[in-house]
This record gives C-alpha cells, structure tokens and sequence, in this order.
C-alpha cells in the first residue's frame, strides 16, 4: 500500500475577531463616561458672569447672530473694525409698530415698497467692542452720516485701513434729530489705558471671533407672504396720511 504524502498546501487559518483585531491594533473602546450632577457638569463661565463685560456676554449668548451695537446718549466705548469694508449693504424698511421693526427690502416685488414705504440703505460693519471682561462681535449698522464718518477714517492714509487701530465710539444726544455720534483713531495703546481705564484691550482674542457675512444678512429677510401681511397692516396708515 503506497504511503500517502503529508499536504504541503498553507492552511487557512480563521479571521480573527473585530475585538482581537482593535486590540492587535492597540485600540481599545473607552467606556462611556458617566454623568452626575456634580457642579463640574454645569458651564458656569457662560450662566453666571460678573462686571459689564459679562452681562454683554450673557445677554448675547441667548441670541443666535450678533446683535447691533447701540449706545445710550453719553456713552463711549473702545471698538475695533476686524475687516476694512463693510460686510453687507442691505436697504432695509423701517416701520412703526410693536415688535419687530426693521425688515430687509424684498426688491421690485417688495409689497412694501408697493404701499409707498421707501426703504433705506444700512451698511453694515463687524466690530469688535472691548470690555471690562471677553471683546464681544457686533454688528455696527451705519445711515448715511454715521457711514461717511466711517468711510473717511477708511481712506485716511494716515490711520487707514480700519483694522490698523481701534477706535472711541461715543454717542451724545437721545432723538433722532439730536444724536450724533464720534467716532476716533486711537493712536497709541498707552492711550487705551487712560482713556479707557478697566478696559482688557485683547487683540488677540478679538481676532478669533466669529464675524457675520451677507449670506447671514439674507438669512433675516421674511417670505413674500409674511411681507404681503405686513403691508396689508399698514396700507391704512399710509392711506390716512395720503388723505391729511
């Protein structure tokens, strides 16, 4: 009887588990961690804050685009154009009534502009205004004289482009035929710290903050539809002071 020759074919051996397999790799999965009611759990930083700075920080926390910048009469504040140009030019109506007042132009369609009401051109700027605590982004919404102010600080070789410095923002008056507003180059930090005692002047962090675009100033117009109710609100008025 002939001997039967031992196989030299390679056996196939049995693919090793997804468990083994990590764990060749060095990859271990980490338990999930556990959640308690420990104060560690809560974000105090962003609930509860202190000082000016901190109520600015806390206020604009609860909303989801940043807020414009508005000063009470007498009020001047350290603010800083990240971006040399403004970010959006937007016409925008402007009317009077409970809640909401301001509302983006809709174009040659508008049913505002249908009823007579003529919307007026905001361009609107990043700034970043510094406090007593974070620097904060706002949106710094320019009329007509405000936005020159802005314009010819831009083109002055001397202090431009706007980002070079910051700037004192102030307001004085409360009405709409009295306010004025200033607007100046600061020249020299020294001059930060006296003419703006407190102030954490934090460039740095001021860079880093995220800044709105155009396509978040598109994202504020209303459908046609709620437009077309809007009109329908105020064709009245419009209608009464056509009569008078």
């Amino acid at each position: 009887m002939p001997l039967m020759k031992k196989s030299t074919a390679p056996t196939k051996k049995a693919a090793p588990t997804k468990a083994v397999a990590k764990k060749a790799a060095g990859v271990t999965k980490k338990a999930a961690p556990k959640r308690t009611t420990d104060d560690d759990d809560y974000d105090d930083d962003v609930q509860v804050t202190s000082g000016w700075g901190g109520a600015d920080k806390l206020r604009d926390a609860q909303t989801p685009w940043a807020t414009n910048l508005k000063l009470k009469d007498g009020e001047t504040v350290l603010i800083w154009f990240p971006q040399d140009e403004p970010y959006a030019n937007v016409a925008t109506h402007w009317v009077k009534r409970s809640g909401r007042q301001s509302f983006v132009c809709l174009g040659k369609s508008c049913p505002l502009c249908g009823i007579g009401d003529r919307p007026r051109v905001t361009n609107n700027f990043n700034v970043v205004k510094f406090t007593d605590d974070e620097p904060m982004i706002y949106t710094l919404a320019t009329t007509t004289r405000l936005y020159n102010k802005v314009k010819a600080k831009a083109q002055d070789a001397r202090y431009g482009p706007l980002s070079k410095r910051p700037y004192s923002y102030g307001r004085t008056g409360s009405g709409r035929d009295d306010t004025e507003y200033s607007l100046d180059v600061v020249k020299r930090d020294g001059d930060i710290e006296e003419e703006f005692p407190g102030i954490n002047y934090d460039r740095d962090a001021a860079a880093k903050l995220p800044l709105s675009t155009k396509e978040d100033a598109l994202k504020e117009r209303v459908s046609m539809k709620e437009m077309q109710e809007l009109a329908r609100e105020l064709s009245d008025d419009y209608e009464a002071e056509d009569d008078d």
